[in-house]
């Protein structure tokens, strides 16, 4: 019995400590992986309910609070037209954080309601997320939409023009700043 054990203890040491030259030829290759590893990018997960296939835009400024949105950082992402939420996802450039940011909640011109069930923002391990409940806190919105829930927003021509979009507010971005 002691023979035995013996053996399978030196079995299951020497099976374990195989070479990685072993592995390869048995296809049994194994990866080291850090799970800790952090990419640094600053994602936007945008979901929403629309009934149009539109093109949706996240525009930045990052080199100064006083600075102007400019088309070389946009952000774009198309969403189609159905019933179900869908998630649409922007990535910021490595490294960014911006000072302020918008949403532009279509081009095309639809008059239209567009339900917007949530705004999470993630950078490597931590996210704050925005629903209905909270999102006057963090975003202000422009005069071509009309919204009394902040869950659905009314997109509007004015005047003959159409633009209709949500601007963060300093307390998202300092909220962006102390937790992510």
């Amino acid at each position: 019995m002691k023979l035995f054990k013996y053996l399978m203890i030196s079995l299951l040491i020497f099976s374990c400590g195989e070479s990685k030259e072993k592995q390869k030829q048995t296809g049994l290759e194994v990866k080291e992986v850090n799970i800790d590893e952090k990419d640094d990018i600053l994602r936007v997960y945008f979901t929403i309910k629309t009934s149009e296939d539109d093109k949706f835009q996240l525009l930045f400024i990052d080199d100064t609070s006083e600075g102007k949105y400019d088309a070389k950082k946009r952000l774009q992402q198309a969403a189609k037209g159905q019933d179900e939420l869908q998630t649409l996802k922007f990535e910021f450039p490595k490294k960014v954080l911006p000072y302020k940011f918008r949403i532009d909640l279509g081009e095309k011109g639809y008059e239209t309601v567009l339900n917007i069930h949530k705004i999470r923002l993630e950078l490597n391990d931590n996210e704050i997320e925005i629903d209905s409940s909270t999102m006057d806190r963090y975003f202000q919105k422009n005069l071509y939409i009309e919204t009394e829930d902040w869950l659905n927003f009314k997109r509007n021509k004015v005047s003959g023009k159409y633009d209709p979009f949500l601007t963060s507010k300093a307390f998202l971005i300092k909220k962006i700043e102390m937790e992510l």
